[in-house]
C-alpha cells in the first residue's frame, strides 16, 4: 500500500531530535524532571541528551554492534552533521509542541 520505508540517517537522526523533544515535553517522568530545571540549563541539557544518544550510536557503530558510520574522522564527521539535523528537529518540535502542553 505505502510501498518500500527506506529510512535514511538523516531522517533517523530528525527522528531522534523529535522523539526526545517529545519526551521531555509529554513523558511524565522525563517531563517533570526537565520542567524541574533552571530554564537556562534547558537548551544545554536538551543539546546534551542529543550529544549523548548519537555519541552512543557512534559507538556502537565503531565496536561493530550496529553499522551506522565508518569508525573514522569522516565518521566523526558525518555523525556530527546527523547531530546538527537532529538539533534543528528537536528545536523545530519544541517551537510547536510547548504550545500545546
Amino acid at each position: 500500500m505505502f510501498g518500500e520505508l527506506n529510512l535514511t540517517l538523516d531522517v533517523l537522526s530528525q527522528i531522534t531530535g523529535i522523539a526526545l523533544s517529545l519526551l521531555f515535553t509529554y513523558v511524565p517522568g522525563a517531563k517533570d524532571w526537565f520542567e524541574n530545571l533552571e530554564t537556562k540549563y534547558k537548551p544545554l541539557t536538551m543539546v546534551a541528551v542529543n550529544l549523548v544518544v548519537l555519541g552512543a550510536i557512534f559507538g556502537l557503530s565503531c565496536s561493530g554492534v550496529i553499522y551506522v558510520a565508518p569508525c573514522s574522522v569522516e565518521g566523526g564527521l558525518s555523525m556530527l552533521r546527523l547531530f546538527v539535523q537532529a538539533m534543528i528537529a528537536n528545536q523545530a518540535t519544541y517551537l510547536v509542541t510547548r504550545k500545546l502542553s
